[in-house]
């Protein structure tokens, strides 16, 4: 079949605001997830595990479950190291999904 087949009716018209939003969501879809789990930092009794789109969004969660579960052990980590380096911890503890 060519293209001299197709008459004008065959042709599939689709509105730009669809087009633009495939594109869109294509373009801010994240290549792949990150994790971080309670076992991983370190508490074996804790089986959450986090999950974001980006490193900040996982370390967000963590530290509110942290604050709201693990006050303790996060007074403790918090006494022996900075947050920048708490930071740098989680970081090294994420695992791409």
């Amino acid at each position: 079949m060519s293209t001299q087949d197709f008459n004008e009716e065959d042709r599939i018209f689709l509105p730009s605001h669809y087009i633009l939003s495939l594109i869109w969501r294509e373009a801010n879809t994240p290549l792949s997830m990150k994790k971080l789990s309670c076992l991983k930092m370190g508490t074996a009794d804790c089986d959450m595990i986090v999950t974001g789109e980006t490193e900040q969004e996982v370390m967000d969660k963590i530290m509110a479950h942290a604050k709201e579960v693990h006050a303790d052990k996060l007074k403790e980590m918090s006494s022996t190291m900075s947050e920048e380096e708490m930071m740098n911890m989680m970081k090294g503890m994420m695992e791409d999904m």
